[in-house]
């Protein structure tokens, strides 16, 4: 199966019907536990202060304190079974995709700025998971690249290339999805008539659909920025993985081979991020 580009500058997701049953249940995964060293004296802001909307004091103070260790898998160097693919050394990717809850305490950091709903319609910002204390454990989205790269910097890491999120969504032995070759079911985070009643789940609910190196999520849930321009201008940036909005009728946006695109500055209830780092010499 070969799918077409996706184009999030002309279909960014805005005004999505969402009818049927509810996300799964989040199971607990295995993990390794990587601490992060960055410096939190800095005094907490209140959560209004922050805009932190919906999210009450308690969530607020349940995340306070020091920066949560970081989850992220090894990933052994090879070369995605893709046309043109390099060769790429080993590395470090994020087991899920960066929560709400990992995100507010860059905000409280003072290193991130509260996703807006500018450019979002109306009627889809009841999908952007911001604010919600019912989704701390979802993947933050309604972030642009920019964003993205800032909270990534803010834990010493950055965004992963291109040709990194493919090896560590496909492996080397050129398999259709991140779980294999067969068809998306109850895998993945997907489908507008299926488990998309409230928008995206929460990470990690789906360890059946585990990439060969144990990352989740990645396919469906959020499309995730990657570090690469999609264009020689730079304006448009690569998104890879599907979303929770793919259509159950073209599960072509969840193959590992699938590349989307979209505008450096846009954000969208679709689209979240996960970061990555090299390998330690």
């Amino acid at each position: 199966m070969v799918p077409a580009s996706v184009n999030l500058v002309c279909a960014p997701f805005l005004a999505v019907a969402v009818t049927t049953a509810a996300c799964a249940e989040h199971r607990a995964v295995t993990s390794v536990q990587i601490a992060a060293g960055t410096d939190t004296r800095r005094a907490a802001a209140t959560p209004r202060a922050l805009g932190l909307g919906a999210m009450d004091a308690s969530v607020a103070a349940r995340d306070a304190g020091a920066r949560s260790a970081i989850d992220l898998v090894r990933v052994d160097g090879g070369s995605p079974n893709v046309p043109s693919a390099a060769y790429i050394d080993s590395f470090w990717i994020d087991r899920t995709e960066v929560t709400v809850a990992a995100y507010a305490e860059c905000v409280r950091a003072g290193s991130c700025s509260p996703p807006s709903t500018d450019g979002i319609d109306r009627r889809s910002i009841r999908y952007c998971n911001w604010g919600s204390a019912e989704k701390t454990t979802h993947p933050i989205n309604c972030v642009d690249w920019d964003e993205a790269l800032a909270y990534c910097a803010w834990r010493g890491e950055r965004l992963p290339s291109e040709q990194e999120w493919l090896l560590a969504a496909m492996g080397t032995d050129g398999r259709t999805f991140p779980w294999g070759d067969a068809p998306p079911g109850d895998q993945v985070c997907w489908g507008l008539s299926a488990v998309a009643t409230l928008g995206t789940c929460a990470v990690g609910s789906y360890p059946a659909g585990a990439a060969p190196c144990g990352a989740l999520d990645m396919a469906g849930n959020v499309w995730e920025w990657t570090a690469d321009a999609y264009d020689a201008e730079g304006t448009l940036r690569t998104i890879r993985g599907g979303s929770w909005a793919t259509n159950a009728d073209d599960p072509s946006a969840l193959t590992a081979s699938s590349r989307g695109k979209s505008a450096h500055g846009t954000r969208s209830i679709g689209v979240g991020f996960r970061c990555a780092r090299g390998d330690p010499a």
